[in-house]
């Protein structure tokens, strides 16, 4: 594909603007529906600030758990090699950026579900987005394959081999994640409690992923028991989130019934 893209005569990483374009396609997004949760750009400029600041360390550093062991770490740390810390892994940027996210709305002294209705149903509108990086770059690539549908990589960043067809996980991906948020959009207007719609996101997005890494094709993601690090992180949010959203049916219909 086009790892780099050539602009003003300079070679511009296209995961990186692929990136760069995903946070601005949220951002905008977020900005159109805050005025009806009592929010305000420059709220959204620090919520977004704070996330950006914990999503792309962590991002990276589980990047890094998973793709070295312990020993190879310490040592290009020692060496003073920080190359290791060059990659991004989603399930990390996420969880980091969550973090940050809600101390952002604390700073900006927001309420936490006008935060979450504001911008939980747009991460995925910004994952899709990147995953089209990754297709461009040719990374996080998936099974081989034949066909129409195979593509192929003449310069992969990952070592894609250059006249193997390979399944186009990322596209596929970014739909999904398209359709995850308009999933949301709609659970949106119902949803009432604190993280019940971080939950909705957090259930979906774990059953894809988890079924999505059997298709994938790199070998760059952390195999343990012959599932990947992301299939195990995405049981544990499908598990966490979907006994949540039974707790708050519960719930609902325990109060319904006292009334």
């Amino acid at each position: 594909m086009y790892p780099y893209l050539e602009i003003f005569n300079r070679h511009i990483p296209s995961y990186g603007i692929c990136l760069l374009l995903g946070i601005i396609f949220v951002f905008l997004l977020c900005t159109k529906s805050a005025k009806n949760y009592g929010c305000n750009y420059y709220d959204l400029l620090i919520i977004g600030a704070f996330a950006l600041l914990f999503a792309l360390p962590s991002g990276s550093l589980l990047y890094t758990i998973v793709t070295y062991n312990y020993k190879e770490i310490i040592s290009f740390i020692l060496k003073g090699n920080f190359s290791i810390f060059g990659g991004l892994v989603f399930y990390g940027a996420l969880i980091g950026g969550i973090i940050g996210g809600i101390l952002g709305i604390g700073v900006a002294k927001l309420d936490l579900c006008a935060a979450e209705r504001i911008i939980i149903p747009y991460i995925p509108i910004g994952h899709a987005v990147g995953r089209v990086g990754c297709l461009l770059a040719g990374c996080c690539y998936g099974m081989e394959c034949t066909g129409p549908i195979a593509v192929y990589y003449q310069h992969s960043v990952a070592g894609a081999l250059p006249h193997q067809g390979y399944f186009p996980i990322q596209i596929l991906e970014a739909l999904l994640n398209i359709c995850i948020c308009f999933i949301l959009l709609k659970v949106r207007k119902k949803a009432k409690q604190k993280y019940e719609l971080l939950s909705v996101y957090f259930m979906l997005y774990g059953l894809i992923r988890f079924f999505l890494e059997f298709l994938r094709g790199d070998v760059i993601r952390g195999i343990y028991y012959n599932i990947s690090t992301s299939q195990w992180i995405s049981l544990a949010l499908f598990v966490f989130s979907s006994s949540y959203i039974i707790y708050l049916k519960i719930m609902k219909k325990t109060s319904r019934d006292l009334t």
